[in-house]
């Protein structure tokens, strides 16, 4: 069902959407929370990424294995990860409907090295020119993303993450990805 749901919102478009945030992968060791089937893992492992993948569902997980099986999966909460301090260079969620969430983003910035990124994709702008389009931005509507959100960017800063955002232009969709890095206070 969600392969089909994702075609259905997207016209098709979900992994090009996905993988917006590839170019924002620095280092070895990166953790993606919400991993869902583990398209986006695949990518990376494809990219020879030491890659780590965590989600709230166990039928997810064991889909995202079956695409992966060299992968690690945990089955976890992005609110609270089973991972030390420190232990990832990048941190990706990618439609996880976290981003918004601080507990979520400190927990990020709690696991990511000192100059270490949380690269984030949640947000989608359609601009609809044929009838499947307007059905997917239909679609769309009803996961309320549509609705009066806080910038991400200043709930990154918040989370002690030097934030910047931009967006993507893919087909009839501009996709929002989201940047933070950690950056460590000096002790006084």
């Amino acid at each position: 069902m969600y392969p089909l749901s994702a075609w259905l919102v997207s016209v098709g478009e979900w992994r090009k959407w996905q993988r917006t945030l590839l170019a924002e992968v620095a280092g070895n060791r990166v953790l993606e929370i919400g991993c869902g089937r583990g398209w986006l893992l695949g990518d990376l492992l494809r990219e020879s990424y030491s890659c780590i993948g965590l989600d709230l569902s166990p039928v997810m997980l064991k889909k995202a294995s079956e695409s992966n099986p060299a992968a690690p999966f945990v089955l976890g909460d992005g609110r609270c990860l089973p991972f030390k301090g420190a232990s990832f260079d990048t941190v990706v969620m990618c439609f996880s409907g976290l981003c918004f969430t601080a507990t979520a983003l400190a927990e990020a910035r709690r696991v990511l090295v000192p100059g270490g990124r949380l690269a984030v994709t949640e947000l989608v702008s359609l601009t609809p020119k044929r009838p499947l389009e307007w059905c997917a931005r239909f679609l769309w509507s009803l996961t309320e993303t549509g609705k009066e959100l806080p910038s991400a960017e200043a709930l990154f800063e918040e989370a002690g993450l030097k934030a910047s955002s931009y967006w993507v232009k893919l087909g009839f969709a501009e996709v929002q990805v989201t940047v933070g890095e950690k950056v460590e206070t000096p002790a006084i």
